[in-house]
């Protein structure tokens, strides 16, 4: 859950830079996804993270290429070029 005082702050961001007055729940919304969106980062951080950490301790170079990798988030797969 954002505090109410980080999205008055967005708001505020929001009203300054982008000249937009958006309404309570819309500046929640936005929180939300900007909250989804760093978590989601975070999630691939931590994966590339493992993967480093896996090859170093097997000695290969990490397994799949960028194209067989998939990364699964939720409903949805991403997957490389």
């Amino acid at each position: 859950m954002i505090s109410e005082e980080r999205l008055a702050e967005l708001a505020e961001i929001l009203r300054e830079d982008y000249g937009r007055d958006l309404s309570p729940a819309e500046v929640a919304e936005i929180g939300r996804r900007l909250v989804g969106f760093f978590e989601l980062l975070a999630e691939f951080d931590r994966r590339d993270q493992a993967a480093v950490e896996g090859a170093g301790e097997s000695g290969d170079e990490g397994g799949e290429t960028e194209k067989e990798a998939a990364v699964s988030v939720g409903p949805r797969s991403f997957s490389g070029p």
